[in-house]
């Protein structure tokens, strides 16, 4: 499941990487010849300044428009985002164990003084705890 993921999340890196096209200069329009009348006039005007647009005002830019194009990266980032989250509620809720009723098992082998059995309920058993009661059973001296 997590190659899959990682999968996809490679996969849309590079479709989205290849889909952002971003011009290194301003397009302004062609310069009209001048004629010599016109010529003194054309100095006393100051050059427009153009503004160079970041990243951030590009998406937000991108966003309002809402193309297809964008707005279908948009929807594929949700759906990867709920189905991790779903993913991980399911796996969280599945590793749920009852620590205390395994502690107590465990307890009972070991005061028996039958370490392969304790490490057999700990093998057994899913989550966190009994993998780290079993890492704890095995450097038993």
């Amino acid at each position: 499941m997590k190659r899959l993921f990682a999968i996809l999340a490679v996969v849309g890196v590079i479709s989205f990487g290849m889909t952002q096209t971003t011009n290194a200069q301003s397009t302004t329009p062609a310069a009209t010849p001048q004629t010599e009348a016109a010529a003194p006039a054309a100095s006393t005007t100051e050059p427009t300044v153009v503004e160079e647009s970041s990243m951030h005002k590009e998406l937000k830019t991108k966003f309002i428009e809402g193309d297809a194009g964008f707005m279908s990266l948009v929807a594929i980032a949700l759906v990867l985002g709920l189905a991790f989250c779903i993913e991980r509620i399911i796996y969280l809720s599945l590793a749920e164990v009852n620590a205390k009723k395994l502690m107590a098992s465990i307890e009972e082998a070991l005061e028996k003084g039958d370490v392969e059995s304790a490490k057999t309920i700990c093998r057994n058993t899913r989550g966190p705890v009994a993998s780290i009661c079993y890492q704890g059973l095995m450097r038993i001296d």
